[in-house]
């Protein structure tokens, strides 16, 4: 084996490097009573309302050389942050803090029951959606609150790190329903 070969073997990653990214995703529908459509129920019929949904999604991308067999972590944020729905059933920490797990799985489904998973690897340079969890409306008051995260992979040490609520992107998608006496929406355009 010559010099250059030797060097090449040595210096090859055989570890995957994974990076997390987030991104908020708000929703906000605005939601109109579908006149057309008889009030079966008896209640009077609603009036035209807004109602905004907001979800924090999370990101992994292998930016090394290797692929990622097992991609799995959790983050940890402040009560306040989450939905107040989807807080009353989590349990926190003794800092009161929330602790969400996630990983590179998929659940197979038959009907309504999970009959099984399967793990989709994380190619080189392939980002995939670990998660995606449902925030409080109001995040524009919790610019300075940390979340922070650790991931683990395979062959490689666990990566941790936080950001600042401030720091990640918003997306806002608007859209407009309509709803029958039944709450059923639809939407429009």
């Amino acid at each position: 084996m010559s010099d250059y070969e030797i060097r090449d073997v040595m210096h090859r990653s055989n570890s995957a490097i994974i990076e997390v990214s987030f991104l908020i995703s708000k929703e906000i529908q605005h939601i109109v009573p579908d006149d057309f459509r008889i009030n079966v129920t008896g209640r009077p019929r609603k009036s035209a309302r807004t109602e905004t949904k907001v979800w924090l999604e999370l990101h992994a991308l292998n930016s090394g050389s290797v692929f990622a067999e097992f991609v799995a972590g959790h983050i940890t944020l402040p009560p306040e942050i989450m939905d107040e729905f989807w807080r009353r059933d989590i349990e926190t920490d003794d800092n009161g803090d929330i602790t969400l797990r996630f990983d590179n799985s998929e659940r197979i489904r038959h009907g309504i029951q999970t009959v099984g998973e399967k793990r989709i690897p994380l190619l080189p340079g392939m980002q995939e959606n670990l998660g995606r969890f449902s925030l409080n409306p109001a995040i524009e008051h919790f610019g300075q609150r940390a979340i922070k995260w650790r991931v683990f992979t395979e062959k490689s040490a666990p990566r941790q790190g936080k950001i600042l609520m401030s720091n990640i992107s918003i997306s806002t998608k608007e859209g407009r329903f309509s709803e029958d006496s039944l709450g059923q929406k639809k939407r429009i355009t």
